[in-house]
């Protein structure tokens, strides 16, 4: 049985990010009824930037001692977020700066830095929806999304990361295909997740 923390970092209930993931959990669920789906909306929990007295040891770490315990407790992923200028909205920076926790999901060791989430067979998938098409060769420079995904959870150990895009939302001759493209990825993925 697995746990699988869904990660919800839009401000906007109806989106296309949201069309796609909700319904990638509902063709999880159904192929895997045992395992446990735990939603976290970004917005509904606050998550906010951490302040410098936090950094300098002097402010309250309980909050991102919480979420950063959580995150390392669960087994998989599903991030929905969409793009904002190339990369992800502001928060979900922000809650990966209260899990990236020293101690928690890495440590450093004589060899340097170490993911503690590592050989445990965590894995992370994001949805993420862009008015753009990145999938041209002159527009998948800009996109950073997978990029840095795969960079800051495989500084933490995990290693199985992919994506479901939905490209095109802003240019409405497409956004209908691009958005039924992206469901039937999603519910492919759902089925061996």
């Amino acid at each position: 049985m697995a746990h699988v923390l869904y990660i919800k970092a839009n401000s906007r209930d109806n989106s296309a990010t949201y069309t796609v993931s909700d319904a990638f959990v509902e063709s999880y669920k159904e192929a895997n009824p045992e395992d446990t789906v735990e939603v976290l909306d970004l917005y509904e929990a606050g998550v906010d930037f951490i302040r410098g007295d936090v950094m300098s040891g002097e402010g309250d770490t309980s909050v991102y001692m919480q979420h950063a315990q959580k995150f390392a407790s669960v087994d998989k992923y599903l991030i929905a977020a969409p793009m904002w200028n190339f990369s992800f909205p502001a928060i979900f920076k922000a809650y990966i700066d209260y899990v990236v926790m020293h101690g928690v999901t890495f440590e450093f060791t004589s060899t340097g830095a170490v993911g503690l989430l590592a050989d445990k067979g965590k894995k992370a998938l994001l949805i993420s929806a862009s008015g753009g098409n990145y999938a041209t060769p002159e527009m998948a420079p800009l996109d950073f999304r997978l990029p840095y995904l795969k960079a800051v959870f495989g500084f933490m150990g995990i290693t199985e990361v992919d994506a479901v895009y939905v490209y095109g939302t802003m240019q409405s001759a497409s956004k209908d295909s691009a958005v039924e493209t992206a469901l039937t990825d999603a519910k492919e993925k759902a089925s061996n997740w």
